[in-house]
């Protein structure tokens, strides 16, 4: 029998890392990308796209030591006026 709990899912070793509150843990989540991907084309296309670091030597350390390969948080778009999820950079 499957019991309905009330908290989302949390993957510790997920190599995505979503972020809806600014370093609330409660609202920071990791997934795996490959299920994102196959999930979800717009995580497909994202995941594959190329971000411009401001610091490649510090986004490799923070890679290495987070075991994360992805970021995403929520951003103002200034069009809408909204908070959209968008890919991060470190």
């Amino acid at each position: 029998m499957l019991r309905h709990t009330v908290t989302f899912p949390r993957f510790g070793n997920g190599d995505v890392y979503i972020e809806l509150r600014y370093r609330d843990s409660k609202y920071s989540y990791r997934f795996h990308s490959s299920v994102l991907s196959r999930a979800s084309p717009w995580f497909a296309d994202t995941l594959q796209q190329a971000v411009d670091e401001c610091d490649w030597v510090l986004a490799a350390k923070i890679k290495n030591y987070t075991k994360l390969a992805t970021r995403y948080e929520l951003m103002l778009d200034h069009k809408t006026g909204l908070e959209v999820l968008s890919r991060a950079v470190s």
